[in-house]
């Protein structure tokens, strides 16, 4: 499978269940691909998760109903997001966590 991103790469996940890759960018974004043997990879779903800074992780959390996606950024903001469709979404629960020291 070969995907151009259009931007670095600095995370990807497999869905556990479902033939999706979700992939992190060093431009903030997030995009989702649909896959399958014999054919090219299919963007379902692209978004600026974090605005100006990386986006640096990214996780499926599979609830067998719904695919949620966790994004992460260098400020140390964490975002959950539920793709409707997988062609609009808004973050469910958008959190900074703060440094203790």
């Amino acid at each position: 499978m070969e995907v151009s991103l259009g931007a670095i790469p600095f995370d990807l996940d497999f869905h556990p269940s479902s033939p999706i890759v979700a992939s992190g960018l060093i431009n903030g974004d997030l995009h989702l691909y649909r896959y399958s043997v014999g054919s090219r990879p299919e963007r379902v779903f692209e978004i600026n998760a974090h605005g100006e800074e990386s986006c640096r992780a990214v996780r499926f959390a599979d609830s067998g109903k719904k695919t949620t996606v966790a994004s992460g950024d260098d400020e140390g903001c964490i975002k959950v997001w539920i793709p409707d469709s997988m062609l609009v979404a808004t973050p469910l629960m958008p959190m900074k966590i703060m440094s203790l020291t």
